[in-house]
């Protein structure tokens, strides 16, 4: 008898200890084939060219060029061509406009060194200052939205949220339901577009918190999916428009495939189990066409407004009952729908599942297999790229290694009991 019951305890002083040992890692390695502008567009260009019939990657982003050498680049030719065939267009259509987003390959982010240009030889000016020629620095230059969707004359974006987790060696990613639009603080007037002027066109946080008008129309310049809704409807009543159905659809649609295309290179070693949270901004033209924009690391979690401070309270319990719960199980008898105060926390898990890698990576590891070398090569390089940065660290809202950095979770029983108290 006393044997048994001391194998039994033997058992759970083991367990105990393998807890104790458990590390989760809040990043993903290689994360900046996801949050850097030059390897979002490289992966997604291979993925609808490899993975994908009758669809392409300007279906997606904005028509872009991907300039490495400076002017004598061969997508610089190409772009020098569509730039004039789109001035005769111009000239023909007083309507039509020749406007480009000039944006560093890497180290990108709120908005930092994003230009807005029309002019050819500004243009070539800028090619000078952002690209090395050795192909280090380059540049992305992508076709300026002319017909944005606007609300009240203004732009804005969708910012939505992924969060991919890495547990025993299994990829999966989910898309949360819930998200916002940023709204720009100045009107957008297409027959006079300022382009100098970022308050009208650049609706990052890290911007129009500068404007005089800032949070004049909205909290924070923040809108919930349910006024923009009712804005929707009321502009636009013979289109029928629901945003869940015609518009958070398609940007779940378009977040699936930059995990379709990229599972493969984040995280290859899975050495530790990990996850990450990654913010997404989209936008919308007046045909009500979404384009993403760009994928943030670390999305700013600032609660500037009551809608974020409920939205990013539930989402952040969300994503450690997906990410961390697993992993560290509750101890017999605990409620997770109670926790340990007997109140209902957190009735619903608003993440749904978009990428499971033993379901979805062997038919998709089987065509990326047949990339080309100077792909591959490409691909490649990006594992030497840092990312586009810590959205909330170049904000100042978390306190953190602003080099990007693993952060490291570490829990174990006594600390998770402390958790379920607090």
């Amino acid at each position: 008898m006393h044997a048994l019951i001391g194998e039994k305890d033997l058992k759970t002083q083991l367990e105990n200890c393998k807890r104790q040992l458990q590390k989760v890692y809040n990043r993903l390695e290689f994360n900046q084939h996801l949050n850097n502008k030059k390897a979002l567009f490289i992966n997604m260009r291979n993925y609808y060219t490899y993975c994908c019939e009758n669809e392409d990657v300007s279906d997606t982003l904005p028509l872009t060029f991907h300039i490495k050498t400076g002017q004598g680049d061969p997508e610089f030719v190409k772009f020098n061509r569509y730039y004039e065939a789109e001035q005769l267009k111009c000239s023909k259509n007083k309507n039509r406009k020749n406007i480009w987003i000039i944006k560093p390959g890497e180290n990108s982010n709120r908005g930092n060194g994003i230009k807005v240009e029309s002019e050819l030889g500004r243009i070539r000016g800028l090619l000078q200052s952002y690209c090395s020629g050795n192909g280090a620095r380059t540049m992305i230059l992508q076709k300026y939205i002319d017909n944005p969707l606007l609300y009240q004359r203004r732009k804005f974006d969708f910012r939505c949220f992924s969060l991919v987790t890495c547990h025993n060696g299994v990829m999966k990613a989910y898309f949360y339901r819930d998200g916002y639009l940023r709204t720009s603080s100045k009107e957008y007037n297409h027959q006079n577009l300022n382009l100098h002027n970022k308050y009208v066109h650049l609706v990052n946080d890290a911007v129009q918190k500068y404007s005089e008008d800032y949070g004049k129309y909205e909290p924070g310049n923040k809108l919930s999916y349910q006024l923009f809704q009712s804005y929707l409807t009321e502009t636009y009543p013979d289109k029928h428009i629901n945003v869940e159905r015609d518009i958070i659809m398609q940007i779940k649609k378009i977040v699936t495939d930059t995990i379709r295309a990229t599972f493969h290179v984040l995280d290859p070693k899975k050495r530790v189990n990990s996850f990450e949270l990654f913010g997404y901004d989209f936008m919308f033209d007046d045909e009500f066409k979404p384009f993403l924009i760009e994928v943030n690391s670390n999305p700013s979690l600032e609660s500037s407004c009551n809608l974020l401070t409920k939205l990013f309270s539930v989402m952040l319990d969300n994503t450690f009952r997906v990410a961390v719960d697993p992993l560290f199980p509750p101890s017999e008898g605990f409620s997770m729908k109670k926790g340990a105060t007997g109140i209902e926390v957190c009735p619903e898990n608003r993440f749904d599942l978009i990428f499971d890698e033993r379901v979805d990576g062997p038919g998709l590891l089987a065509k990326f297999d047949t990339i080309g070398v100077k792909e591959m090569e490409e691909v490649a390089g990006i594992n030497e790229l840092s990312g586009s940065g810590d959205e909330a660290e170049e904000e100042g809202d978390v306190d953190g290694e602003a080099d990007g950095d693993n952060a490291l979770i570490e829990a174990d029983m006594e600390d998770e009991a402390d958790d379920e108290k607090a």
